[in-house]
């Protein structure tokens, strides 16, 4: 980790680059640190990282409404003759070695976006 100090006007941030980190274990580095901010016990900090590709859910959100979106994509290949397969963790759907399907759903003030990329 390096980490470096940065003014800016009269006060100042302190940077951290972090490299590669997993989803998960960069959150909990952060709750602390935004905790202790909040009760005015940390000057700013801004951490830099970067994820390997991650899936995330919101408070509300369930897998289970990503994995029927996920099948129900493989069943339309299938009434097209196509044989696919689920990934899970790039929540997307192949044929054999090469993504047919990346899939995305956002919510935004209790609207849902449903997102599908057919990549042929």
């Amino acid at each position: 980790m390096t980490v470096s100090k940065t003014e800016v006007g009269t006060s100042h941030v302190f940077t951290s680059w972090l490299g590669t980190i997993e989803y998960q274990p960069a959150y909990d580095l952060q709750k602390p640190i935004w905790a202790e901010r909040h009760n005015g016990r940390r000057e700013d900090k801004l951490l830099l990282l970067e994820h390997p590709p991650t899936l995330t859910l919101g408070k509300s959100g369930k897998l289970e409404n990503l994995l029927v979106l996920q099948e129900t994509v493989i069943q339309t290949l299938v009434g097209f003759g196509i044989g696919s397969r689920r990934d899970v963790k790039y929540m997307s759907v192949w044929v054999g070695d090469d993504k047919i399907v990346a899939i995305g759903v956002a919510m935004q003030r209790w609207i849902t976006m449903h997102g599908l990329a057919l990549l042929f």
